[in-house]
């Protein structure tokens, strides 16, 4: 994926947000690989989102970021062992008494003073002994959503 990223980049452009999301509903607890989508700025402070994995394609306008100027911001750069630690910290937080299922949302982002960046991580748990419940001959599983911030220093909290 960092190979992928990197070759979005050009000398008059900057990659200033980064998305890699599961496959499927926001509504379902899926495990499986989406798509990866990069938020690019021109030199002209236009801003389009482009899906560069699991294949590349052409860029979208996105026009509500125009009135943001972004001259003195830096291309992100993708570490994918810093992402990996993230993740490890977020899931550490999960508390006892329940079981992390899934990642389907990881997001890295300008942060609100917009010259840094922020990720924003969400897990899938379920409660350990409550995984499901019946009604009716149906059988649901049942899962939440938590959700976490990853501040330009490193601080890592949940949020509702």
């Amino acid at each position: 994926m960092k190979s992928a990223l990197d070759k979005l980049k050009s000398d008059n452009s900057r990659i200033i947000g980064l998305s890699v999301e599961a496959a499927g509903s926001s509504l379902e607890c899926n495990t499986e690989f989406g798509y990866a989508q990069a938020e690019i700025i021109d030199s002209d402070n236009n801003v389009f989102l482009q899906v560069f994995c699991p294949d590349v394609s052409k860029p979208r306008p996105w026009n509500n970021a125009k009135q943001v100027k972004y001259a003195d911001v830096q291309s992100l750069t993708l570490d994918p062992a810093k992402a990996v630690a993230q993740i490890e910290q977020c899931k550490s937080m999960i508390p006892e008494g329940y079981k992390f299922l899934s990642l389907p949302s990881y997001r890295i982002g300008l942060a609100d003073d917009k010259a840094s960046f922020e990720t924003r991580i969400t897990l899938n748990v379920q409660e350990i002994g409550k995984e499901s419940i019946e009604s009716g001959g149906e059988k649901t599983e049942v899962y939440y959503e938590l959700h976490f911030v990853i501040d330009p220093d490193g601080n890592v909290r949940m949020i509702e």
